[in-house]
């Protein structure tokens, strides 16, 4: 549906667009749609840009660099920059004077998504290698995402990490995230068994109310308390322990892990201990339906990475049951308690016996990305020592908690921030999709074109610095974007800024009269003009869809110094937005009066475009 509603908006005639109004949405697992992938973008890739040659170069001089010297990156390992003495050396290497001038800004740019792709995205966690191309892993629920790309030449900036051949990097054309599109709605509801640890966000990005549905029978569920140990190590083999038990049992256990290279090393060690089990990641997504079919039967042992996002019940039968049911066994806490509380809801489905229980640790992610300095100490001096189980030390149990909390905390103020780019982006979208709507049901396009015709001839007489070449004489300004074959009776250098303006309409009007020959009739001509003026509305509005996502990469490295990146990107996308207005003022006026009208032997008539 998404992606209906931009291709809706970049039709050339209304008979092209089916979508019908967004009147009212009803959302399965509305949280998993509205929360967690709220900051998702639909795209439209279109034309491609340039090719670069930067990628493999870049990626050579960051394997170079090292780390706490050269580069740094943030405590919870998401950003990454170089450090001045990384710059000096990266300088030296690439022979360059100054790498942060505008003459090397696409180096430099392309020096950046070589430091993301090498030290911040992680193979087997953020992507997979697979038939010889980078596959996207969903964080939420392990799958992969066949066909998405990532974004502003980071896809080629990991193709070149792996040494894979570069894709060719396109335009987007159009994009929108799932948290916009939904707001569209005039309606919206949905359903999900985890929204009330969210339901202040709801309200407050969605005005959607959140209330309880009591359970078709009661839960009877056994939710344990937590297990916590210093490291992984140990902390792992205890969950081996309790498998093994459960399995000499025959009671079915699903082991949860948050990384598709923990489920893989989670395989081996139960292999090592001939325990028979199934493997649910990205790579066995194909076996999702059967491996989860079979996940509640007699002796099953299933490992599954972020099984939150499933979405499938997994049934017991009778005998299972006496057992006390399925276990989930959780290996580390997630990004929120929300997803903790879908993974124990695996276990106990309508009325049936079950239990669910963590095991974590001190080097669990959400610890080491979020806790405090004293409990990263800590856990490295105690790495060693031989009582490694925590389960007295309640102070340890709230930094867990603490940091999981503040990891909420960081993806909601993520997506309020993504709230308000988005809606800054959503109010230019629009107005030119607005633009667009008009154009495509107008029976006259003549006002909209002589508006624009006065525009840019104005512009040239008054404001030359808003076109593309302020410095080209009025001849070559007209030679480039009016009339090539134009011959002039006068010296157009002694004209007045007025004439030179009246001069320019009149041209405009002239080459006017000599297409309306090569196109006769009302509707060829009215056909040519909403051609010409849609085509000048989508090649402007690409560009500004490129200029934002630009915009909002700078803006928001400002906030290091104190400048409101909000604030900035507002001020910074209403000028690029004027910009994008006078580019298309001058594009209609090259399509309408520039374009090559070539008639054909069967009576029709092809046009080429400038």
């Amino acid at each position: 549906m998404g992606f209906d509603y931009l291709f809706d908006n970049l039709a050339k005639s209304i008979s092209d667009q089916h979508l019908r109004d967004l009147n009212f949405a009803l959302i399965d697992e509305a949280d998993s749609v509205l929360l967690d992938t709220a900051q998702t973008p639909l795209v439209i890739s279109g034309v491609p840009r340039v090719q670069s040659n930067y990628y493999q170069t870049a990626d050579q001089v960051v394997r170079l660099l090292k780390k706490d010297t050269d580069y740094e990156t943030s405590d919870d390992l998401k950003n990454a920059w170089f450090t001045p003495v990384g710059i000096v050396k990266m300088e030296q290497y690439l022979d360059v004077d100054n790498l942060l001038s505008k003459e090397w800004k696409d180096l430099y740019r392309h020096l950046v998504l070589a430091l993301r792709a090498n030290y911040i995205q992680n193979r087997d966690q953020n992507y997979i290698v697979k038939d010889n191309e980078i596959v996207l892993i969903d964080a939420e629920n392990g799958r992969e995402l066949p066909g998405m790309k990532m974004q502003a030449g980071m896809h080629q900036a990991l193709e070149a990490k792996e040494q894979l051949p570069i894709s060719v990097e396109q335009r987007t054309m159009a994009t929108i995230t799932y948290q916009n599109l939904f707001r569209m709605f005039h309606q919206l509801a949905g359903m999900t068994g985890t929204a009330a640890t969210d339901k202040k966000e709801f309200l407050e990005v969605y005005n959607l109310s959140v209330f309880k549905v009591p359970t078709n029978k009661p839960n009877i569920r056994k939710d344990l308390p937590d297990h916590l140990f210093i490291g992984n190590r140990a902390k792992l083999m205890a969950t081996l322990d309790v498998v093994k038990k459960a399995h000499e049992q025959g009671r079915p256990v699903l082991v949860e892990t948050g990384s598709l290279e923990l489920s893989v090393l989670y395989s081996n060690l139960l292999l090592k201990e001939r325990i028979p089990h199934s493997l649910l990641n990205a790579r066995s997504e194909v076996k999702e339906a059967d491996i989860i079919k079979h996940a509640g039967e007699l002796g099953a042992v299933t490992v599954a990475t972020s099984m939150a996002g499933r979405g499938t019940d997994i049934q017991i039968d009778k005998e299972v049951e006496k057992l006390g049911g399925l276990l989930v066994l959780g290996t580390e806490r997630m990004q929120n308690r929300r997803i903790d509380n879908q993974l124990r809801g695996r276990a106990g489905r309508q009325g049936a016996p079950g239990e669910s229980v963590f095991y974590v640790s001190l080097e669990d992610k959400v610890v080491t990305e979020n806790a405090s300095k004293h409990v990263r100490k800590f856990a490295y001096r105690n790495a060693d020592n031989k009582k490694q189980e925590l389960n007295n030390k309640g102070r340890f149990r709230n930094a867990i908690d603490a940091s999981q909390k503040n990891l909420t905390n960081q993806e909601r103020n993520a997506r309020f921030d993504t709230l308000q780019y988005g809606e800054i982006s959503r109010l230019q979208r629009d107005s030119v999709y607005r633009e667009r709507n008009l154009i495509m049901q107008s029976q006259n396009l003549a006002p909209v074109v002589e508006l624009c015709f006065k525009k840019v001839a104005h512009q040239f007489a008054y404001e030359k610095e808003k076109l593309p070449n302020p410095d080209s004489s009025l001849l070559e300004f007209i030679y480039q974007n009016i009339d090539s074959a134009f011959h002039a009776d006068q010296d157009l250098n002694s004209l007045s800024n007025k004439e030179q303006e009246n001069l320019l309409f009149q041209v405009m009007h002239n080459r006017v009269k000599a297409m309306h020959k090569k196109l006769p009739h009302k509707d060829q001509w009215l056909y040519f003009e909403r051609l010409a003026t849609l085509r000048s509305v989508d090649q402007g509005w690409v560009d500004q869809v490129d200029q934002l996502y630009m915009l909002m990469r700078v803006t928001k490295s400002r906030s290091i110094a104190q400048v409101n990146p909000i604030f900035e990107f507002q001020k910074e996308a209403q000028k690029s937005y004027q910009g994008m207005r006078d580019a298309i003022f001058l594009q209609v006026v090259k399509n309408i009066t520039n374009s090559d009208v070539i008639p054909q032997d069967d009576g029709t008539v092809d046009i080429e475009f400038p």
